[in-house]
């Protein structure tokens, strides 16, 4: 008797889902940060971090990450105001990998840039001079 195997497989992550998983986590410790010193509860703080976990082993799995990272973040988006900024930034990088490369003026969020420069020719110029980043 032959078993089959019923288990999914998934490619590994790509090059665009780790740069904006990383990125992600990343903000979310900025916004972490930034709350600490004017809003944040230890309750808030524990919540937080609990969801900050989760994200971060999602990274080490592909399966995980596409089943589970952007679920996480917008649970967190939606418990936590400050952390929406974030959940897009990550909704952009994954559908327009190309505005990643760009530099950002200070306090400019990846959002704010793409949403600005689609506006313009400027997103074309910013591929253009990113690609050697």
């Amino acid at each position: 008797m032959s078993t089959v195997s019923t288990a999914v497989t998934y490619a590994p992550l790509t090059p665009t889902e780790t740069r904006a998983g990383l990125r992600a986590v990343a903000r979310v410790l900025d916004v972490t940060r930034d709350r600490v010193r004017y809003e944040a509860t230890p309750d808030d703080l524990a919540d937080v971090f609990g969801r900050a976990a989760v994200l971060r082993e999602c990274l080490g799995s592909a399966d995980q990450f596409r089943e589970h990272f952007r679920v996480t973040l917008q649970d967190l988006a939606d418990r936590h105001h400050a952390f929406e900024a974030v959940l897009s930034e990550f909704d952009t990088l994954i559908s327009h990998p190309a505005a990643a490369s760009r530099p950002r003026a200070r306090g400019e969020t990846l959002y704010a840039r793409v949403s600005r420069s689609q506006s313009t020719d400027e997103d074309e110029m910013w591929t253009d001079l990113g690609g050697g980043d």
